[in-house]
């Protein structure tokens, strides 16, 4: 009888505390502000115009030398005479280096003394032949002595012309591995040099952008470390294929200037403009709900906002221009979206 008793007291406390909860439940949602679906909300409209945009879009890259070569020895021996230093701005024929070359001189003079004695011996074969007093084989064989020895003479003056090392086109150098009394083997490095009088801008464009850029269309290239100066440049390349994150590589050559010299390494820019080809529907650029990759906008028709999809063609910094989704008069809400949702009614503050 008495656990009877304690299970209905039991109970009677749990319905109690339940009652309990639900009244207060009920309290504090009649408290909590139940906002009216069909209230208004304040916005601020527009309506969607026609007009020609034209924008202009900045790109950064790094500016690399148009041509960078390892100069190297074509002969071997000691050098005895150096031309550059590193960091020196030498222009094409430039004297680099002098190898000796007394060795192969005092070979040409001897090579130049059996020549002058193998003539005088064509000369008096000749002679003779022609009075059948010597076989005609010895003649040819003075002969072929004879170029034997021109060839010989031909190969010594290429080699000691060799030894006067020249720079093959102008540049910077921006490396040097050799110095006074270096012995140098053929194809020993001697120095890199850097042609800095046509540069190249290398870049990357996004797929959704790289239609803007078309090879031999003229650009001027900028730097922030000459503020205000303007580089002649050419569009040379644009690549027939993307990288994983869908970039295209851009080549664009630079003219180099003389007294603000570009060098390799440093940053450059370009500033390419974009007009849309014609007279199109474009709005504000405060119109804009999510992002460019997914552009949306508030149309107002018979009192509501309705949440729409767009697509984006030109942008500018105050207006886009709207391929589809909104026509020329639409009204669309340009300020107070923070409160707007799909279906809400709306009163608005018409700005257009």
């Amino acid at each position: 009888m008495k656990k009877s008793v304690w299970i209905i007291a039991v109970l009677a406390v749990l319905l109690l505390t339940v009652w309990k909860l639900i009244g207060n439940k009920s309290q504090v949602e009649a408290k909590i502000y139940q906002k009216d679906p069909n209230e208004k909300i304040l916005v601020t409209t527009a309506k969607v115009t026609s007009q020609n945009l034209y924008e202009e879009k900045k790109y950064i890259g790094s500016i690399t030398a148009n041509r960078e070569n390892k100069i190297a020895s074509e002969t071997s021996g000691k050098v005895i005479y150096v031309g550059v230093k590193e960091g020196d701005n030498i222009r094409k024929g430039t004297v680099i280096a002098k190898v000796d070359d007394t060795m192969l001189n005092l070979q040409l003079e001897a090579a130049e003394v059996q020549l002058e004695g193998i003539m005088l011996d064509v000369k008096r074969y000749e002679n003779l032949s022609k009075g059948d007093a010597i076989p005609a084989v010895q003649l040819e064989k003075a002969n072929i002595q004879r170029k034997s020895i021109e060839v010989q003479i031909k190969t010594l003056k290429e080699q000691i012309k060799r030894t006067t090392i020249v720079s093959p086109f102008s540049g910077i150098v921006t490396a040097k591995t050799f110095d006074l009394g270096s012995v140098l083997s053929v194809g020993t490095q001697l120095l890199q040099l850097t042609d800095v009088g046509i540069l190249k801008l290398n870049l990357n464009i996004s797929e959704n952008e790289i239609t803007r850029f078309k090879e031999g269309m003229h650009t001027e290239i900028a730097c922030d470390v000459y503020p205000g100066k303007k580089y002649e440049g050419t569009v040379s390349m644009v690549g027939g294929r993307g990288d994983d994150a869908h970039n295209f590589p851009v080549e664009i050559t630079v003219k180099n200037s003389k007294t603000e010299l570009l060098k390799p390494g440093m940053f450059g820019s370009v500033i390419i403009g974009t007009s849309s080809s014609n007279k199109g529907v474009s709005i504000p650029v405060s119109a804009l709900v999510g992002t460019i990759k997914n552009p949306q906008v508030y149309k107002v028709e018979n009192g509501k906002a309705h949440l729409i999809n767009i697509t984006i063609g030109v942008t500018t910094n105050e207006y886009l221009e709207v391929v589809s989704g909104l026509n020329e008069g639409d009204e669309i809400v340009i300020g107070g979206q923070v409160n707007l949702f799909d279906g809400a009614f709306v009163t608005n503050n018409l700005n257009q």
